[in-house]
């Protein structure tokens, strides 16, 4: 901030104390700044240093200030209780070269403590000066004082299991709302809230801005419930009384006001008295955004304006104000547009998280905000990494507390049951562990905004170093075609999400494990084989025969086993992510002297490694695993087309041409090899024909029309010779569909 309007202030307030040149004292005397001494090589000793008892755990030190003191270095040594006597000296705190007391609260009652403070510059530190002192003995001394409350304006609400909040507000504004998550309470309970009137006898001298009684008395919660405090917005003149209370400073302020970017700076300061010395008040409180800083400062010198100076202009508010509600979204000519926006990785709190392509990235105070930058008209999808919170009790409890925590967020109620991810085969909530090594916890569930519009919530929480990391995906129920659905249930809109889960990483959490790759040396790589299929005992004549198998063996230990390759193929593939989707197909492998063992969810598969790749032993039978060779790079030359359908469609429209020089032009055929089922045909990137670019990589096809759609399906090039750029067919897609040359 631009601190011009500040220091002319201060500057006026400065020149009224006459004796601020030099180091202020009361009793219209100065001390004296102690020069150094001449023509020798260290610096002076304070001249003045004394340390007096503040209470029987405390002590007050002060000295005199030493020129060209670039700071001074204080030492303790602690003579008494013997139990704690320190041998010698021993070094206690850094302070400032403009610091001339220091209050130490980490004294023992009835002790001997001897501080010692050297000034310190350029050319050395000072021998040091000694002052010693003894804490008096803790006397218990009890208050006694009287509060006062407002029946008047007590509220009470009946919460029962499902939960609840309630709020009461004070004559003076302040707002007190108590927030019963879900199962806290077994049955209905009447609970009041009545926020106080006075307190009177208060040891406290700058008085009380809020407190709220919460009844009946002795209520026990079997969850942890939340009581939010809400100051009234705070005004300069408001601010200022703080320092009238404190300082005695005279009432209504010179003040001076700026507004910059966004932000409105305002500033009032007086002359004061600080210990019986003249000094200068000054406060700056910045306000925008939805948001309120101040800047207090007492000084008693004029060498201080440089530093308060250089310290305002280094103050650079942030431009965003909280998330509360669920953004709006622009979208976009054509489903599947990718953003040109944020390409970096970003950071907020403890978490660092990677761009998500195709979505609009918007950072508030309290949370981080991602909605796609294609969305059709009365549709919207949120996905928010929410702000972390301390938390100490059970990752059960952090995700009650997250859920009603997202509720006020979004203003919200819920509409039914919490369950697990149930399109991901489990409808409990559990507690689960990432590869990464931290423990998560998901839920979802329906809720309900105040207009009775029905939305589908997801939540995520993930829980480490006594906090609760906490990502959202909310999405309006909707009805189109005759269906009713939300978007985060297409198949596209959790792949991305939950990439961007598993992906975050924190500053303070080491990781067990890392995305794996299927490139490198050894056994890394994508296998093909045949092995037993599983026996239905309702169809013997369909069931328990060979089935052709791929086994992919990621270099960070991780491995995916099953009939059919990942619906996009392995580029871009988050494999940490994908155990949550398919926990059957996904396990670890090791390999030690040529042997090894899959880990799978239902059971070990032994591993033997031989000249032509693995062999697996299932059911008692071994088969042998030959590796694919890479397809990065392959290109195709010709139109290729699925044989005539049943409807007599004509083949033109079911088929794709290929060029060497990477493009491409659709006529329908990747309609049929996208196999996307929607609800929604805006979402249908296939739907509409056209052309563009193509490229092969990671077993994976990316293609990317002109108008910016995009689709990415498998291609494991089985049976693919990539010298050969018009095969006689094409194995494509997941489903391993087989197109021909035309």
């Amino acid at each position: 901030m631009n601190s011009a309007s500040a220091r002319t202030l201060l500057l006026n307030i400065v020149t009224l104390l006459t004796t601020l040149t030099l180091s202020g004292c009361g009793g219209g005397g100065t001390t004296p700044v102690v020069p150094p001494p001449g023509g020798g090589g260290t610096i002076a000793n304070p001249a003045q240093f004394s340390a007096s008892p503040s209470s029987a755990l405390s002590a007050l030190l002060t000295w005199s200030e030493v020129a060209g003191a670039t700071r001074y270095a204080l030492e303790r040594k602690l003579t008494s209780p013997t139990k704690l006597a320190d041998a010698d000296f021993v070094p206690w705190q850094e302070l400032s070269a403009g610091q001339l007391r220091y209050e130490d609260f980490r004294v023992p009652a009835q002790a001997n403590v001897t501080y010692r403070i050297k000034a310190v510059s350029a050319s050395g530190s000072s021998s040091g000066l000694e002052s010693s002192v003894t804490t008096p003995k803790l006397t218990p001394s009890p208050l006694t004082v009287q509060a006062t409350f407002d029946t008047a304006r007590s509220q009470s609400a009946k919460l029962g299991a499902v939960g609840g909040s309630l709020s009461a507000t004070g004559a003076g504004g302040v707002i007190y709302t108590l927030t019963v998550p879900a199962n806290a309470l077994l049955e209905d309970q009447t609970l009041t809230l009545t926020p106080l009137a006075d307190l009177t006898d208060s040891p406290l001298s700058g008085g009380t801005l809020g407190a709220v009684r919460i009844e009946p008395e002795g209520m026990t919660f079997l969850e942890s419930v939340r009581l939010r405090i809400e100051l009234p917005s705070a005004t300069p003149v408001d601010d200022y009384m703080l320092a009238v209370q404190a300082f005695g400073a005279p009432v209504g302020p010179k003040t001076e006001t700026q507004t910059e970017a966004g932000w409105t700076s305002v500033s009032g300061g007086a002359q004061v008295k600080v210990e019986g010395n003249d000094a200068a008040i000054l406060l700056t409180v910045l306000s925008g955004y939805g948001r309120t800083a101040r800047i207090f400062t007492v000084l008693n010198s004029q060498i201080y304006l440089a530093s308060l100076d250089t310290f305002m202009n280094s103050v650079k508010p942030h431009q965003t104000q909280e998330v509360s509600r669920l953004p709006s979204s622009q979208g976009v000519s054509s489903p599947g547009v990718s953003s040109q926006g944020v390409t970096v990785p970003g950071k907020f709190g403890h978490l660092t998280y990677p761009p998500m392509v195709g979505w609009q990235e918007t950072e508030f105070s309290n949370a981080v905000s991602f909605v796609p930058t294609y969305l059709p008209p009365g549709r919207n999808l949120e996905v928010r990494i929410m702000q972390a919170k301390p938390f100490s009790g059970s990752i059960q409890q952090a995700f009650a507390e997250s859920w009603q925590d997202v509720l006020a967020q979004l203003d919200m109620v819920s509409d039914g049951p919490i369950t697990g991810a149930a399109y991901y085969g489990s409808e409990t909530l559990e507690e689960k562990t990432s590869s990464q090594g931290w423990p998560y916890i998901r839920g979802q569930g329906y809720v309900v905004n105040k207009t009775g519009a029905t939305y589908y919530l997801s939540l995520f929480v993930i829980k480490l170093n006594n906090r609760v990391e906490r990502m959202s995906v909310v999405s309006q129920k909707i009805q189109s075609n005759g269906n009713t659905y939300s978007l985060n249930q297409f198949s596209a809109y959790p792949m991305v999400y939950d990439n961007l889960f598993f992906s975050v990483r924190f500053d303070d959490w080491k990781d067990k494990g890392t995305s794996g790759s299927l490139k490198g040396d050894g056994l890394v790589g994508l296998y093909a084989g045949l092995k037993l299929g599983h026996v239905d005992l309702n169809d013997s004549a369909n069931s328990g025969g060979l089935e052709g198998t791929y086994l992919a063996l990621f270099s960070n230990g991780q491995v995916y086993f099953r009939a059919k390759l990942p619906s996009e193929g392995f580029d871009g593939l988050n494999t940490q992510a994908q155990p949550y989707y398919n926990g059957r197909d996904w396990a670890t492998y090791a390999v030690q002297g040529g042997q090894g063992v899959l880990a799978m969810p239902y059971g070990n598969i032994p591993l033997l490694v031989n000249a032509n790749g693995v062999v697996l032993t299932t059911q008692n039978t071994k088969h042998q695993y030959v590796k694919i060779p890479s397809v990065d790079g392959a290109v195709f030359n010709g139109t290729y087309a699925f044989p005539k359908s049943e409807d007599g469609g004509p083949k033109e429209e079911r088929s794709i041409t290929f060029s060497a020089n990477g493009t491409f032009d659709d006529k329908g055929a990747l309609y049929i090899l996208d196999h996307e089922v929607t609800y929604d045909d805006n979402f249908n990137v296939t739907l509409k024909l056209g052309s563009g670019t193509y490229q092969a990589r990671n077993y994976s096809i990316i293609f990317t029309y002109l108008d910016g759609r995009k689709l990415q399906i498998a291609f494991s090039g089985l049976n693919y010779d990539i010298k050969n750029q018009s095969p006689v067919s094409l194995t494509l897609s997941f489903n391993d569909d087989e197109i021909f040359k035309q």
